[in-house]
């Protein structure tokens, strides 16, 4: 760098001359260009720094920001045989009474809800609403 600001000769001479290539040579030259007149014809390399650390700080803020949008994790409940039994299922979701104990039997080894859909060749909102109104899952407070 010194020979192309120092000396005046060419980047692409100097590039040729030291078996560089003349892209690697110039963007340093400019970085040294930026460096030695205090920022004023760029980024200075701390400016540069202190840059990409903002950026990885924004990044890591906007990541925190969005997770905690997001609902609460959901809670697992593990109702007793009585409460299943009084609660009121839609009609709409019809599962067999040993359907119910699988879905049941998987929900407490916590099988996920896509699980136990697949499971049982249901779909996984179907599950999802059976398991809800049988009180087996409860908003994290």
């Amino acid at each position: 760098m010194r020979l192309v600001l120092d000396e005046g000769k060419t980047v692409s001479r100097v590039a040729q001359d030291l078996d560089l290539t003349a892209s690697a040579l110039a963007s340093w030259v400019k970085q040294a260009r930026a460096d030695r007149s205090n920022g004023k014809t760029g980024l200075t390399t701390e400016e540069r720094a202190e840059l990409a650390q903002l950026r990885r700080e924004n990044r890591t803020l906007r990541l925190e920001r969005d997770i905690s949008k997001k609902p609460r994790c959901i809670q697992r409940v593990h109702p007793t045989p009585e409460e299943t039994q009084i609660v009121q299922i839609p009609r709409r979701i019809n599962f067999s009474p040993s359907d119910r104990l699988e879905l049941w039997r998987r929900w407490k080894a916590g099988s996920s809800i896509s699980d136990i859909a697949r499971a049982l060749r249901r779909e996984p909102g179907t599950v999802h609403s059976f398991v809800s109104a049988a009180g087996g899952i409860a908003r994290a407070l």
